[in-house]
């Protein structure tokens, strides 16, 4: 730890240099003795001598610290005799911030306590930064308070020790003045230098500068001039001291900066202790970030993000960047005019927006019962600095009480209402001086705040719109504008962005209620009514410009309605949550229905007859008079009140939005299909689907109370309750016997078609189960799970068809829009159901009933309702909110990707309560349960794994589960987790076998190898190709494209990583092989063309089978993109390395481990060093794994070639961490080497394969010969046209034009194959043996058939390019 050189000299205070009271030499001189304070000086100076030498003769650091040796005051009790300063605004802060009022003493004891010079200098920081710079301005408030209370005299007082406390005994003055002082001007000084704050002219800090040679002078210009004579007197000095400690906030600042710059982490954290406070009380959300990250615990990492919330509260703490000095260069101060959350001012009304700092600074003080410095602050102001003026601010009161405001029509219906002139001004004060009758602060905080909130500015906005108007009308265009510009100020303020709720502001509020009302803009996080305000603040400013008076009065009659929509929605929620209350016991939401009440009820009293009446009876009077009830009358009646006033308030009632709350849905307008209680509010009338839930509440009834399986099974087949809008009953019968024709190409049908292995599977299991023996729920119980589940997912996959073409045609787009929207809605009323209450896992009958008897069991819940239902909801609604926007599914838009995935998410967490019911009826033997829910939950896993998906369906499904199985069925069924997506914090517990459940590790070995950053998700690429596969086989092409187009299985941020965008990367093109395979097929996108061609069935695959372009589609993935994008991983590596840059390390060792996944893949990780014992895996290393007992080059069951390349990767691995880049190349070049080896293997095998097939065979030999000798000829023919000349004409020539494969033979092949090896560097003892062929074996060696006549061999050359042309063209 570094410490700080300081000169210091053994000398004590002499009493004068000048006179009695000269601080320093000749730095101030003070008309009180504060030798005293200025002598707290030698307690700093003599505890760094202590420190320092134990033969010193002085007392211990910390007893100086504790027991002061020169003042009457110590340094430790500036700390913690802190109930003098309690009341002072930034002691408040700093108090509300760390939520500690010895924060600085526990600080600075904590440094102490490590006994060394290094920590003790670290400690006399603190007592400077900490204790000291706190006190001083204590010492500055208090002059403000004495002068406020007409006492001059101490107000001069406080003034000189505030002084003596900054500037220190023996200061001198001048370049050296670092080396002489001990106290905050010498420190002030040291840092200075450090950053080039320092005036050239005298060689003073500029902060030393202004705060003594300018702010203390005019401070005390201020008393003497005023006198303090009256209750105005104090405000002017209010406006200096809040200027002296704005700039005693510099060198914290400053320090904080050189701290982080330094990666010093106890001073880090001292300074941030010191500076961070003070953003709390500008933006709690950025300070709590800052906190996080240098002071809980320093990330250098996060260095830059760090100087930008820092830098972007400068403004707040009135600071620059010009003050702070060149610590970072980066820094910019904002010039101009700033935007307001998406409004661009004509003019700069930046400090007119700044009143949202001094109203949440007011809720602050407020809630910490600093109740003077709270008034102090709404009546002299402290943010917003006056216009013209530099010794004022604008204030709150100002606004509250402004003349101006009588020209606003609803400023008199306020006034008429209240019969007060003054009606927010009144409570305010009223608030402040604890005149509201007994309630808490944190009530009086949200009075104070919400009255002016929803009051002061809304009436204050209004007469700056008003005086516009007035303006334009009188031909004074620019003022018009600049007022207006005002009004956006006053509705937005200075920190709101467009989607956040972390203003103060009207805007702010409506933001903050658009989520429980379902009235944000989707995805935006904006309200709605936000949405629609700016574009007419802007189209107000344009009028303006132009001179259109008239369409400015418009915009404000549109405007005034959508602010009173979150007092609205305010004032219902109040009601709601205050609903359950029996009398007011100080909770905040009593003083949030008064706020709401009070800025409603002058707009009701006039709207409708009453409607004010019964908000105060419900929400104002239970505030003051704690004996009655609030919302005495119910929700249901203020929500009543407001539904009949809102039309006749000319307020849309649609902007309002609804809410639920305890399974009770509330809306002023109540349009819409409601699904238990307003858990889920549907745009469309989709009854009839929720109304199903009855035909499975029947289906049971008639089985277990009735003895009836006959009128059940008339039920299932016929309907009774789902009566549909053509008269016709739906049945849940057709929901599975006509899957296969309605479910045709979709993803997750498909899975379950091609485990199960016929389209009914749901349809025959209840039906068996409706027989006379089963006197159970077995019947209504799978044809929730199966039949239900399946038509879900159809209807999410329907809903993002309904973009899947989009179109330009606006009748066609809208229509396109309703279906999605409506078809999400059919989702959910088949998840929920008719009689389902929210939260219930007994009142209902389909999903949302079992997900939550599952939860219960399992631990799941939250917040009283299924984790799985709340995000099952939540996903329902982001999808609905798609197709909310016009012009959603138009040409170009990325809807159909969006819903896409979002209806993957759904699937996702509709599985979790098949599994859990699975699991939960295993573990008590209930064994025609388990085969119910091991048909609904197993298929997907065929889509991770088929060999574990067999082996769970013939113990599960096909009745051989005893219950000794459970732990290790268990067990297999959590391996498969993953890959579906879920994880065992899903799931849940219910007893210790099931608690068990690990996750994969975030480093997760591929095979051996193991990452060392997460590369889980790319890994997963491999599921993507085993599913397009799946897909491709079972003929749903559609389904094959989408998932290579989209993917499905490998997260990226938000979306997927889809394998179409692996095959058509640019940055390819770092590879030095990909130039000869992008020359030889003369495309760069040679993988991804010859996929498309094969899944469109088009030339030349226009006549070939399906099991063939099956292989084709599959090896295409598997060895052409995966292997390529391998290598790209690895060159971004190597080059990230070569470049030389430490920042890039990390990125660099990424790269690496990425390409590792691609070449080992999900399936074989995290199974042991050989990967899946099953041989499932789908990439490379799998692929090594199955060549190697056919060609001699296993070693204990380990492919050779895999050995050396798991070796290779953890030396590349090893290299990479250590920064090692000169061999990292050459490394590269034999892997590449390495991966050649499995295809070439896989081609020689092949060509043995298809040798004996004849002319136009559909063999998948030949297809597998075709593709394999695609994924190695480039190199091939690169090492020895010759050979790749051979090759191509018995392996790929063959395929594309029906003549018969392998012409030559297959010796040809292997001869001209081997004759390659030396230029590809090959050595031929990893390819083995195989075919009677060694090829080791020198005598070995001829081309066979392949030594063709040179007029042929052109011939086939120009055959050859020419088949590729068509192929890949």
């Amino acid at each position: 730890m570094k410490s700080l050189v300081v000169l210091i000299t053994l000398t004590s205070w002499n009493g004068a240099l000048c006179n009695e009271f000269s601080i320093g030499e000749g730095l101030y001189y003070a008309a009180n003795n504060v030798t005293n304070e200025a002598n707290i000086a030698f307690d700093i100076r003599d505890i760094l001598i202590s420190s320092q030498s134990n033969s010193s003769g002085l007392p211990s650091p910390s007893d100086i610290y504790s027991n002061s040796v020169y003042s009457n005051t110590s340094l430790k009790s500036m700390s913690v005799d802190n109930d003098k300063m309690r009341g002072d605004p930034m002691f408040t802060f700093y108090q509300y911030a760390i939520g500690n009022g010895d924060y600085a003493d526990e600080l600075v004891t904590e440094y102490l306590n490590e006994e060394s010079v290094g920590w003790t200098q670290v400690a006399t920081d603190g007592m400077i930064f900490l204790n000291l710079w706190m006190y001083i301005s204590h010492m500055l408030y208090a002059s403000v308070d004495s002068c406020r209370d007409l006492d001059k005299e101490n107000s001069i007082l406080f003034i000189d020790k505030a002084a003596a406390y900054y500037i220190g005994a023996e200061q001198s003055r001048g370049v050296d003045s670092h080396l002489t002082g001990y106290s905050l001007y010498a420190r002030t000084h040291l840092i200075a230098m450090s950053v080039g704050t320092i005036s050239e002219e005298t060689g003073e800090a500029w902060v030393n500068t202004n705060v003594v040679l300018k702010l203390i002078p005019e401070a005390l210009q201020k008393i003497s001039q005023s006198g303090c004579a009256n209750t105005d007197s104090f405000k002017s000095l209010q406006f200096t001291v809040d200027g002296i400690i704005r700039q005693m906030t510099i060198p914290l600042v400053q320090n904080l900066i050189q701290k982080i710059n330094s990666h010093n982490v106890p001073q880090i954290k001292l300074y941030a202790t010191a500076v961070l406070p003070q953003i709390a009380a500008c933006d709690l959300q950025r300070y709590e970030f800052l906190k996080t990250h240098l002071i809980d615990d320093y990330v250098e990492s996060r260095k830059n993000d760090i100087f930008v919330n820092l830098q972007a509260s400068y403004s707040c703490m009135g600071i620059s960047c010009d003050n702070v000095g060149y610590l970072n260069s980066n820094c910019v101060d904002p010039v101009g005019n700033v935007p307001l959350a998406g409004y661009l001012p004509s003019d700069d009304i930046h400090e007119i927006a700044k009143f949202d700092l001094d109203l949440l600074q007011i809720e602050i003080l407020t809630e910490m019962e600093a109740f003077r410095a709270a008034e102090n602050l709404y009546v002299v102001g402290r943010n917003s600095k006056a216009e013209g003026s530099e010794h004022g601010y604008q204030t709150l009161k100002d606004l509250a009480t402004h003349v101006d405001r009588h020209h606003v029509p609803a400023n008199q219906n306020f006034e008429n209402y209240y019969q007060d002139g003054n009606y927010a001004d009144t409570i305010i004060m009223k608030v402040f001086r604890g005149q509201l009758g007994s309630i808490n602060p944190l009530q009086m905080a949200v009075i104070a705040k919400g009255t002016i909130q929803t009051i002061v500015l809304h009436i204050a906005a209004l007469q700056e719109m008003y005086k516009a108007v007035n303006k334009c009308e009188d031909g004074q265009y620019s003022d018009g504008i600049v007022a207006w510009d005002k009004s956006a100020a006053l509705l937005i303020g200075s920190s709101q962005t467009k989607s956040s709720g972390h203003g103060h502001f009207l805007f702010s509020l409506a933001n903050q209620f658009c989520e429980d009302f379902k009235s944000c803009v989707p995805l935006a996080g904006e309200a709605k009514v936000n949405a629609e305000l700016l574009p007419l603040l802007r189209e107000g400013q344009k009028s303006l410009g132009d001179g259109n008076c008239y369409d400015v009065r418009r915009n404000i009659e549109d405007i005034e309605p959508l602010m009173l929509v979150p007092f609205i929605q305010g004032a219902l929620s109040s009601a709601i949550k205050n609903d359950s209350l029996e009398s007011n016991g100080g909770e905040k939401s009593i003083a949030e229905g008064f706020v709401y009440a009070r800025a409603l009820n002058p707009y009701l009293a006039i709207a409708y007859l009453g409607a004010d009446s019964i908000l105060n009876d419900n929400l104002v009077l239970p505030l003051q008079n704690t004996t009655l009830k609030p919302v005495i009358n119910g929700p249901e009646i203020v929500e009543r009140a407001l539904t009949d006033s809102v039309s006749r308030m000319i307020v849309d009632c649609t902007r309002v939005g609804h809410m639920n709350i305890n399974a009770t849905y509330y809306d002023v307008c109540q349009t819409n299909t409601i699904l238990a209680g307003g858990l889920y509010v549907a745009n469309s009338d989709v009854s009839e689907w929720a109304q199903i839930a009855l035909d499975i509440r029947d289906m049971a009834n008639e089985i277990v109370q009735n003895g009836d399986p006959n009128e059940a099974k008339q039920i299932y087949l016929h309907g009774r309750n789902a009566l549909a809008h053509n008269g016709k009953l739906k049945t849940l019968a057709e929901l599975s016997t006509k899957a296969g024709e309605r479910m045709k190409n979709e993803s997750t049908f498909t899975l379950y078609l091609y485990a199960l292995g016929y389209s009914g599977f749901g349809h025959s299991t209840v039906s068996s189960y409706l027989a006379e023996e089963f006197k159970s729920t077995f019947a209504s119980e799978a044809a929730v799970v199966l039949n239900i589940w399946i038509y879900i997912t159809h209807l999410l996959h329907n809903a993002a068809m309904d973009c899947r073409s989009p179109v330009t045609n606006v009748a066609r787009n809208l229509f396109n829009n309703a279906r999605g929207e409506r078809a999400i809605d059919e989702a959910a009323s088949l998840w929920i159901g008719s009689e389902q209450e929210a939260g219930s896992s007994s009142k209902g009958w389909l999903m949302y009933q079992l997900t939550e008897r599952m939860a219960a069991k399992f631990g799941t819940k939250e917040y009283s309702q299924a984790r799985v239902n709340t995000e099952v909801l939540k996903l329902l609604r982001s999808a609905k909110s798609k197709f909310s926007l016009y012009g959603s599914c138009e040409q170009g838009s990325n809807t159909y990707r969006q819903v896409r995935v979002i209806a993957d998410k759904l699937v996702v967490q509709m599985t979790i309560p098949l599994i859990q019911s699975l699991i939960y009826y295993m573990s008590i033997d209930d064994k025609e349960r388990i085969k119910i829910y091991a048909k609904a939950a197993l298929p997907r896993i065929v889509g991770c794994n088929m060999a574990l998906y067999q082996y769970l369906e013939e113990i599960l499904v096909n009745g051989a589960y005893e219950s000794k199985m459970f732990p290790s069925i268990l067990q297999s069924l959590q391996s498969s987790y993953s890959c579906l997506g879920i994880t065992c914090g899903d799931i849940g517990s219910f007893d210790r076998e099931t608690s068990s459940c690990t996750d994969a590790d975030v480093y997760a070995p591929l095979a051996s190898y193991v990452p060392t950053t997460d590369v889980r998700e790319h890994a997963k690429i491999d599921l993507d190709i085993l599913q397009v596969f799946i897909f491709t086989m079972m003929g749903a092409d559609e389904t094959a494209k989408d998932l290579y187009s989209i993917g499905h299985n490998s997260k990226k941020g938000d979306t997927f990583r889809s394998l179409k965008d692996l095959a058509t990367n640019n940055n390819r093109e770092k590879v030095p092989q990909f130039h000869l395979f992008s020359q030889y097929f003369g495309d760069k996108n040679f993988a991804h063309n010859l996929v498309m061609k094969a899944l469109n069935h088009e030339e030349p695959f226009h006549e070939t089978p399906r099991s063939q372009r099956v292989i084709i589609v599959h090896r295409a993935l598997q060895f052409m993109i995966m292997y390529m994008y391998a290598l790209r991983e690895m060159y971004d590596a190597v080059s990230d390395c070569e470049a030389g840059d430490l920042l890039r390390n990390v990125d660099q060792v990424k790269a690496w481990d990425e390409a590792a996944a691609f070449l080992i893949g999900s399936i074989d990780s995290n199974q042991g060093d050989n990967g899946d014992p099953n041989g499932s895996g789908q990439l490379l290393f799998s692929l090594a794994k199955e060549r190697c007992p056919e060609f001699g080059t296993c070693s204990d069951d380990f492919a050779k070639v895999n050995d050396e390349l798991l070796s290779l990767l953890k030396t590349g691995q090893a290299q990479l961490v250590g920064n090692k880049c000169s061999s990292l190349r050459d490394l590269v070049g034999d892997i590449e080497t390495l991966l050649a080896v499995p295809l070439i293997q896989s081609m020689l095998y092949h060509a043995v394969q298809s040798n004996s097939e004849n002319a136009g065979s559909t063999s998948g030999s030949i297809a597998e010969a075709f593709m394999f000798a695609n994924a190695i000829l480039p190199l091939i023919d690169h090492a020895d046209s010759d050979a790749g000349e051979a090759i191509s004409y018995n392996l790929v020539h063959p395929f594309t034009t029906s003549t018969k494969p392998v012409p030559d033979g297959y010796d040809s092949v292997f001869g001209n194959a081997k004759s390659a090896f030396p230029g590809m560097n090959i050595d031929c003892e990893d390819i083995g043996t195989y075919g009677g062929w060694n090829f080791c074996d020198t005598s070995s060696s001829s081309r066979g058939a392949s030594v063709r006549s040179s007029c042929t061999a052109l011939s086939l050359i120009g055959l050859v390019t020419t088949t590729y042309i068509i192929l890949l063209h």
